[in-house]
């Protein structure tokens, strides 16, 4: 499982004993994959359902979602749990992605503020 892949943890049963001694405490978002990559360096099985939960965005919404996950990035490069230039190589991917959104919103909103709206939800998180 990448970085970029999140956690899998909707709607997820886990065993108390596998992330007992888990500290997240430091996290404010992402903490689902830190739990995930626990689980999983555990060596336990997992039972995989069918059901998988949907997420609608608006494009509207989207630069807020980048943002958080941006946030979630930066909190595991310098928490540690994944090397700083994995967070980098992460964090400039989601840049891209977003700058690529603030593009098409302004242009097909045809106004420049849907540009600064876009970039600035993304450059508050640092």
């Amino acid at each position: 499982m990448h970085t970029a892949d999140r956690g899998c943890t909707n709607a997820t049963l886990i065993r108390r004993d596998l992330i007992a001694d888990l500290d997240i405490s430091d996290m404010n978002s992402w903490e689902d994959w830190v739990i995930t990559q626990k689980v999983l360096c555990s060596g336990s099985n997992g039972r995989w359902s069918r059901s998988i939960p949907t997420h609608i965005h608006r494009a509207e919404d989207l630069s807020s979602k980048d943002s958080w996950n941006a946030a979630g990035i930066l909190n595991l490069g310098r928490s540690g749990r994944i090397t700083p230039y994995q967070a980098v190589v992460d964090y400039t991917g989601l840049l891209h992605r977003h700058l690529r959104l603030a593009f098409e919103k302004t242009i097909e909103e045809r106004d420049p503020s849907e540009f600064r709206y876009h970039l600035s939800n993304f450059v508050s998180i640092l």
